[in-house]
């Protein structure tokens, strides 16, 4: 997984860690998300990330090992996909952007924006 703008301004962008500082890097600067250039955020939603090839792949191995039983158990098993956190920012110059973040990162996070 990796962390990225998903919409609004700097949509595409990466989202990095730079000397403890989460940033949005641009082909030029680094746009940091601190409590002094963001006016406000917002833990939106979690969303689960799960590759369809791995969800069919365990319910497949689980069908072969247990059965019809086994074949959702396995399928669910890759439901359990590691989850990221979707955050909507509003920065003080204006610009709004959403952003997704690691489970592990969006501790980091909240830990430096409070």
């Amino acid at each position: 997984m990796r962390n990225k703008v998903i919409y609004g301004d700097y949509e595409g962008y990466p989202v990095v860690m730079r000397n403890n500082i989460f940033c949005i890097e641009t082909e030029s600067s680094f746009i940091a998300i601190t409590p002094r250039t963001v006016s406000s955020w917002e833990l939106s939603t979690e969303k689960r990330s799960t590759s369809a090839v791995s969800m069919i792949g365990r319910g497949f191995l689980g069908g072969l090992v247990l059965g019809p039983i086994g074949a959702g158990i396995g399928a669910y098993s890759a439901l359990k996909g590691q989850a990221e956190k979707v955050i909507q920012i509003v920065f003080k110059d204006g610009k709004k952007t959403i952003i997704t973040l690691s489970n592990d990162d969006f501790v980091k996070f909240n830990f430096y924006m409070s």
